[in-house]
């Protein structure tokens, strides 16, 4: 008896297959277009794209200052977070906010959030 139910069992099984893979590839296939669709709409906000250039435009300005190529570190920042930001597609951009981003940027690197101490 129990041969019988496993030999039902794999032939049926067996007849499965052909009818479930196809359906699961298919689920696959759109579960993939699904995202790959929504990965290619994504952008990042401007809030995202302001703090990453700041971060970027006052490293620059440490650099260029070390090398002694700028007088001024703000007013260079300043200048590269513009075109970091117009080569992102925000051209009319206040230069207070960008200013302000820039000292942002620097009290956040000169006092980092102090991480939590273990017990």
């Amino acid at each position: 008896m129990q041969e019988f139910w496993g030999n039902f069992v794999t032939a049926f099984a067996l007849a499965l297959i052909p009818v479930v893979v196809p359906i699961v590839v298919g689920f696959v296939k759109l579960l993939f277009a699904k995202a790959q669709a929504e990965l290619e709409s994504w952008s990042p906000s401007f809030a995202m794209v302001l703090e990453q250039g700041a971060k970027l435009a006052i490293m620059a300005a440490e650099q260029a200052n070390a090398a002694k190529l700028i007088e001024d570190k703000k007013d260079y920042a300043v200048g590269v977070l513009q075109l970091y930001l117009d080569s992102h597609g925000y051209s009319t951009i206040d230069l207070e906010l960008i200013s302000a981003a820039i000292e942002a940027a620097v009290k956040e690197a000169a006092f980092p959030k102090s991480k939590p101490t273990a017990k």
